[in-house]
């Protein structure tokens, strides 16, 4: 197998990826060009890429995307998983500074461009001082500058209808966010369809996700080996049928590294995607599977289609009302179901909501039981 001058195997790209990967190629050094390690501020979330235009910047050891970017008509954007990365301390760290850096000028395509930046002063100071001519601004204001920095989080629909059209003419928006530090300041809210910033950069193909990164240095996230193909959606979907078809072998590592960003896809993105959700929705009705798990046949990674199958009817199950959710047909093997003469009884329960964690009730539930 054969390697292009960045490191992908150019077997794989020409096996069921699409020549636009050419162009991520130089996207990718661009943005690391002189970026071999970049901070790590608490625990970054993972970023979903779907977009045929979007791809990894800087992944972890299991394939959870920390860096994203995509194109746009003229213009580009690029996400951060954690919003510390825009505090001094992170981009003073290592190569962090520097990614910020290449970030803007791969986003805008512009040597000097104009930055405006929302609600970080420090971030302001850190770019003037690196030579970049950075204000302090609100999100309105974006069409005075040629880089967004931030705003994105609380902007109106009007704002993010204004904002698609000025990236689609050339302008560029960054964004950070901490996904699974939003769904728990955010109880009873949904990331795909109540988070800003998820409705604007779904456009792009790219959405803040909520699993969690871990580090794959110390303190920080090395940027080699580069980001495999298969952590944007739309090219593991493409590896996973030409697979399943016998036309590209995947290997075990492979496989799962599908699996997890196909998954990750279809937790975060919003219901009204076009961009991704068709493609799938394609791919499972030509490929009927009824998944049903048992110990003596469990669904592994190898079984990606099966595992996206059930994958997709638990947060179906997940977004019904209460009275419309039907027990799975796997329920009958576990948990179970209780004995036809149990009786059915009510209580009221007293639970110390300052005690974290789990509480047993002492009762059972059948499967699919209001």
């Amino acid at each position: 197998m054969h390697r292009s001058r960045f490191g992908f195997p150019l077997m794989v790209v020409a096996g069921f990826l699409s020549t636009s990967v050419f162009a991520t190629e130089r996207d990718v050094a661009m943005l690391l060009d002189g970026v071999k390690l970049i901070a790590s501020p608490g625990i970054p979330g993972n970023i979903a890429v779907f977009g045929e235009d979007a791809f990894a910047v800087v992944q972890d050891a299991g394939g959870n995307v920390v860096v994203a970017a995509a194109k746009y008509g003229w213009g580009g954007v690029l996400l951060w998983g954690h919003n510390g990365y825009f505090g001094q301390e992170s981009v003073e760290t290592a190569d962090t500074g520097r990614l910020m850096v290449n970030a803007l000028r791969w986003t805008s395509r512009k040597g000097m461009p104009r930055v405006g930046v929302v609600g970080n002063a420090d971030l302001s100071i850190y770019l003037r001082d690196q030579g970049l001519e950075a204000l302090s601004i609100e999100a309105e204001d974006f069409a005075s500058v040629d880089v967004l920095i931030g705003g994105t989080e609380r902007a109106s629909a009007d704002l993010r209808s204004e904002l698609t059209e000025w990236v689609k003419q050339g302008g560029a928006a960054i964004g950070s966010a901490t996904g699974w530090g939003w769904c728990q300041l955010n109880m009873g809210q949904d990331l795909r369809t109540d988070y800003a910033s998820n409705l604007f950069f779904a456009q792009m193909g790219l959405t803040f996700a909520d699993g969690m990164t871990r580090d794959t240095a110390k303190d920080g996230y090395s940027t080699e080996p580069l980001p495999s193909t298969l952590t944007n959606a739309s090219h593991a979907l493409r590896g996973l049928v030409q697979h399943i078809d016998r036309k590209q072998k995947l290997d075990d590592k492979g496989l799962a590294l599908a699996g997890t960003t196909l998954s990750t896809a279809m937790r975060c993105l919003p219901p009204d995607d076009q961009l991704f959700l068709p493609k799938l929705q394609n791919v499972l009705e030509a490929r009927p599977v009824d998944p049903h798990p048992t110990p003596t046949k469990p669904i592994t990674n190898k079984n990606i289609l099966e595992r996206l199958v059930l994958t997709q009817q638990i947060h179906q199950s997940w977004r019904l009302p209460p009275e419309q959710v039907k027990a799975h047909s796997a329920a009958a093997t576990f948990p179970g179901a209780s004995p036809e003469d149990t009786p059915t009884v009510r209580r009221v329960i007293e639970i110390d909501t300052s005690v974290p964690g789990w509480h047993s009730t002492g009762f059972y539930a059948d499967p699919g039981a209001l």
